[in-house]
């Protein structure tokens, strides 16, 4: 009969799970504080342990912790309240051989461990833990599958300075999850963030690899690159797919060789940084069109995380909405405490083409239009204007006014520029709408005339 140990300060919740799992023919035994637990695995060491990241006078995490420094090795399943990426990166990198969410089906554990038991009869190696503790991983939001998979993959990858290439549409996080790779990996070192795009092409070779005084009209003196700013840390190439293709034979050197030469310079430099490299395009297609090298797109790829639309994931969009409300209202001052229930289900029927970059503006322009602590559907009418399905991807945020200019526009357009009830639906009166349109110049389309 195989043992599991549940830990858990919560005597009811632990009590549950201790009767479910003699239901299910373990011999379970619980454990409500740190001393507990370890006094029980030096006496009886269970086969399985169901722990949980917060306990009132300790944390989960030291508790494996210090089975480990007295040599005691449990397969351990973690479980927790909290929406806390960095305790899920961290535990996954230390060995756990899951992180589970309350409230959860006891099925879940069950299928946890009969998978890990399915795992050891065929010779499947279980997570090696990483010995180094990392903190300050940034905080990545989600519940489902797709995103746990993802802080499992940061967990594992940390273990190693392997090259990653992050795939995934615009604004799905890509530069986050690469900043939680770096803090997962080298938190004290530099990271270094590059837009591929975003630079003149001609300019691009002297930014990446630094230059040597007189090297060029201009070159008044020595200039580090990125590829040196990154030291021992990260180096993050953003958009990579946009790189000039006369400009990917050197970086494939770079790769192969960890070293460049600055630009006007003759002595090769070390390159000591992880390379981590994404974009939204497919540049498997881009090899095959010949924009892109393919020796260069396999060093690239050693590992590959693949990030899914929003659209993929709705059930992350009500903890996501909760998360960025708050860190809104933080940033413009303003007291918008939460939505409702319609609003709410307004934003999770949306397809979001332009992802979570896409949500946080569109409630960036809600917040700052609000005239009240609750956010309603009418709000976010903007997401279903005619010709504005792209309206909350802006890579940037507008001006006030012009936020103001655009959401009036909408607002008519929906009444079918029915004055009273716009007016209405803003909760302004029709005198003040009435300047806002000679303000503004906003105008009936003809396709609302028609």
């Amino acid at each position: 009969m195989k043992s599991v140990l549940i830990v858990d300060d919560d005597r009811a919740f632990a009590r549950s799970i201790q009767l479910q799992f003699e239901l299910a023919k373990f011999e379970a035994n619980t454990a409500n504080t740190m001393r507990e637990a370890i006094d029980f695995c030096q006496q009886k060491c269970p086969d399985y342990m169901i722990l949980d990241l917060r306990l009132r006078e300790a944390d989960g995490l030291e508790i494996m912790a210090e089975l480990r420094r007295i040599d005691i090795e449990i397969p351990t399943i973690m479980v927790t309240g909290e929406q806390d990426a960095k305790a899920n990166i961290e535990a996954v990198k230390i060995g756990v051989l899951e992180y589970i969410r309350k409230p959860f089906p006891f099925q879940a554990l069950l299928t946890r461990i009969k998978g890990y038991e399915s795992e050891r009869r065929t010779n499947v190696q279980k997570i090696v833990p990483v010995q180094k503790a990392t903190t300050n991983a940034t905080e990545i939001i989600g519940r489902s599958a797709a995103i746990q998979d993802i802080l499992k993959q940061i967990g594992l990858l940390a273990r190693s300075q392997v090259n990653v290439l992050i795939l995934g549409e615009s604004g799905t996080g890509k530069e986050m999850v690469a900043r939680a790779l770096h803090e997962a990996t080298t938190p004290e070192a530099p990271f270094v963030p590059v837009n591929c795009t975003a630079m003149v092409a001609n300019l691009l070779e002297s930014e990446l690899f630094g230059y040597k005084k007189g090297a060029f009209t201009g070159a008044g003196q020595d200039k580090n690159g990125f590829f040196e700013l990154a030291a021992h840390g990260t180096l993050f190439l953003d958009e990579v797919g946009d790189l000039p293709i006369e400009l990917q034979p050197k970086l494939l050197r770079v790769i192969q060789e960890r070293e460049f030469i600055p630009v006007g310079g003759r002595t090769p430099v070390p390159f000591n940084a992880r390379l981590i490299a994404a974009t939204h395009r497919n540049l498997e297609d881009m090899v095959a069109q010949g924009t892109f090298r393919e020796d260069l797109y396999y060093r690239l790829s050693v590992t590959n995380l693949v990030l899914p639309p929003l659209r993929d994931r709705k059930e992350d969009i009500e903890h996501l909405v909760h998360h960025l409300l708050t860190r809104i209202s933080i940033e413009l001052h303003r007291n918008v405490g939460g939505l409702t229930i319609d609003a709410m289900n307004y934003l999770q029927s949306y397809s979001w083409p332009g992802n979570i970059r896409e949500l946080a503006n569109v409630l960036t322009r809600a917040v700052a239009l609000a005239q009240n602590e609750t956010l309603n559907a009418i709000d976010f009418g903007i997401l279903n204007a005619p010709k504005k399905d792209h309206i909350g991807s802006f890579s940037s945020i507008l001006p006030l006014q012009e936020v103001e200019r655009q959401y009036l526009q909408v607002a008519l357009d929906l009444a079918s520029w029915n004055i009273t009830k716009a007016a209405e639906q803003l909760r302004i009166s029709r005198t003040t709408l009435r300047k806002k349109i000679g303000e503004y110049g906003l105008a009936r389309d003809a396709q609302q005339q028609s």
